[in-house]
């Protein structure tokens, strides 16, 4: 009983200082107390929630370099659409999408980042209805993480969509154990195309923000479009 009550007392999450070791301890702690609520009665409670989603947040907040920063935001994620499912608010499913958002956005190397396509694509499929949105968060995956777990999944939803089979499936999935990045080599893939701004000349894209992310092995841009483009493959050699 006295571990218990330890485990779901919460820490104090105001105050961390930006140091590795303190902030791998913070998230320790903060991903016990997540485990105490779901195994005890206060998993109902939104208040004993919120104390969860501050301490991720404020380890992300301190720490946004550290390798447990983009697995914070991925806990946002899950706690948020959680509460979502216990209370109806779209605020909860908002923050939900916003978390995974930011995780594919600011950590696009990181492991966890397809799973968050992934994530982003059944609650649009399942709770937003937004096909569009789904689709384009699935083709991503395929796109941008061919080799990666999640992509023959990712194929399958994408033919869901297009026979339009879309039975509902769970939003999440648990967290990967392993950390590391991923060998990624992008592929082309088909995506529905983003609708044309007002006044925009038809049969022209629109390149939009570049992401790129490097590592002691590779560097990885992505360029995406609004439309379908052409392009010229060209290999420099070791002097160039």
């Amino acid at each position: 009983m006295l571990a218990v009550l330890l485990l779901l007392t919460p820490p104090a999450w105001g105050g961390l200082e930006e140091q590795p070791d303190d902030i791998a301890r913070q998230y320790g702690q903060a991903k016990a107390y997540y485990q105490g609520l779901l195994n005890s009665g206060k998993g109902t409670n939104r208040k004993s929630w919120l104390t969860s989603v501050t301490a991720f947040r404020s380890i992300y907040k301190a720490a946004p370099d550290h390798q447990v920063a983009p697995k914070s935001l991925f806990m946002l994620g899950q706690i948020h659409h959680t509460m979502f499912q216990q209370s109806g608010k779209a605020k909860d499913l908002d923050q939900a999408i916003a978390s995974y958002e930011e995780l594919s956005a600011k950590y696009a190397g990181n492991f966890l980042a397809d799973d968050a396509f992934f994530i982003l694509g059944t609650i649009y499929l399942t709770e937003k209805k937004d096909q569009g949105k789904a689709a384009r968060a699935f083709a991503k995956i395929i796109a941008i993480y061919p080799e990666g777990d999640m992509a023959a999944a990712a194929e399958e939803k994408l033919l869901q969509i297009k026979h339009g089979a879309t039975a509902p499936d769970p939003a999440s999935t648990p967290a990967k154990e392993e950390v590391g990045e991923k060998c990624i080599t992008p592929q082309i893939a088909e995506e529905p195309p983003a609708p044309e701004p007002a006044g925009k000349k038809p049969g022209l894209a629109t390149v939009l923000p570049i992401r790129h992310w490097s590592n002691n092995r590779y560097t990885r841009l992505i360029v995406e479009t609004t439309g379908p483009v052409t392009f010229k493959h060209q290999a420099l050699s070791g002097d160039e």
